[in-house]
């Protein structure tokens, strides 16, 4: 059992909000915050193959990466600090308690460049068996591609006592916060 084991996340959109929190087993924590992500990020049809396909305005592949890597990796020690998801017009922002394990650098996770070491090792392994995580270093990968889709790399910085991912969603987002 992990203490302070829940994501609390968060939906802005014209002075509303919708709130959720992810609660329970940690497997079932993902897919709980995909569902809920997915119904409120803005999408469109596609149309232009013989079979019409969703298309969100933000990767939600990426946002499902950084959710799990959070919950996986979070430092479940720091009592009191849930891991916060936020979704604006204008950012993502991922908060997970924990500074990144040693002998990680906070550097690696700037670049998106740290190697695969997990701080809860029987976790990931739980997650590897149920096909949620790899341990193979697939997720930065998927965020590294974030370019592809004209969209910067998310900003990574250390405010005690949490690692936060903030992923701009707009040009105008991106130019303030220097991307």
């Amino acid at each position: 059992t992990y203490p302070n084991a829940m994501v609390r996340a968060t939906y802005k959109k014209g002075g509303h909000e919708s709130i959720y929190n992810a609660t329970g087993p940690l497997l079932l924590q993902p897919e709980q915050l995909w569902t809920w992500y997915s119904q409120l990020i803005g999408n469109h049809i596609e149309r232009d193959k013989a079979i019409r396909q969703t298309v969100y305005d933000y990767p939600l592949e990426v946002i499902n990466e950084l959710v799990k890597n959070a919950i996986l990796h979070r430092d479940y020690d720091i009592e009191g600090a849930p891991i916060y998801l936020e979704i604006t017009d204008d950012n993502i922002i991922i908060k997970s308690p924990g500074y990144p394990v040693s002998p990680l650098k906070l550097e690696q996770f700037v670049s998106f460049s740290a190697p695969s070491l997990s701080r809860n090792p029987k976790l990931m392994y739980v997650f590897d068996i149920f096909g949620l995580a790899e341990q193979r270093g697939l997720g930065f990968s998927t965020v590294r591609e974030l370019p592809k889709h004209n969209l910067p790399l998310p900003r990574v910085e250390y405010a005690d006592p949490y690692l936060i991912f903030t992923l701009p969603r707009n040009d105008k987002s991106a130019a303030v916060g220097k991307f």
